[in-house]
């Protein structure tokens, strides 16, 4: 069983993902979400986890808690991840690498560049909804969207301007 510590209301999208990894490795996974990085903190202090989402801020303290360890680049195939996404300066501590990104925010996309080979200097809003890509690209909910939207209001298949949705009547 993989047990992993994260944050709480993602359970509903990372079931794609869990039930996936289940398939692909025989490897259950237990996801344990908190709703803020104190009790993220006070639940790794008494619960065992193989992976913990603490926020890049927040991780000298858990190393010096003795919280986590050093991730295994080699293993972890750590070169795929494109450098703009390593935040060396936040995740190298000590010399070693204590942390992974993770694509959180308003702005997270993420893609697989074999599965969808998009040129992240010629990529654009519409390239996501190419149905060669279906499957193959992850974005939250609230991303995904905006994206929508813009591609949309850029076909002029809108009624109204998209910036316009956020708005309040009256």
């Amino acid at each position: 069983m993989l047990k992993i510590l994260g944050w709480a209301d993602y359970e509903a999208g990372l079931s794609i993902a869990f039930d996936r990894f289940q398939n692909e490795t025989g490897n259950v996974v237990s996801d344990h979400g908190v709703p803020n990085q104190d009790e993220m903190h006070a639940v790794a202090q008494t619960r065992a986890f193989d992976v913990a989402c603490p926020t890049t801020n927040r991780l000298a303290s858990w190393v010096n808690s003795g919280l986590i360890g050093a991730l295994d680049e080699v293993r972890i195939g750590y070169n795929r991840i494109d450098p703009a996404f390593y935040a060396d300066a936040q995740t190298i501590i000590d010399g070693k690498r204590m942390g992974s990104p993770n694509i959180w925010g308003g702005a997270g996309i993420g893609h697989h560049p074999d599965l969808a080979p998009l040129d992240p200097n010629r990529v654009s809003l519409m390239d996501l909804f190419d149905p060669a890509y279906a499957g193959r690209l992850a974005m939250r909910e609230d991303t995904a969207f905006v994206a929508a939207g813009r591609a949309l209001e850029a076909l002029d298949q809108l009624p109204y301007p998209f910036d316009h949705s956020y708005n309040r009547p009256g």
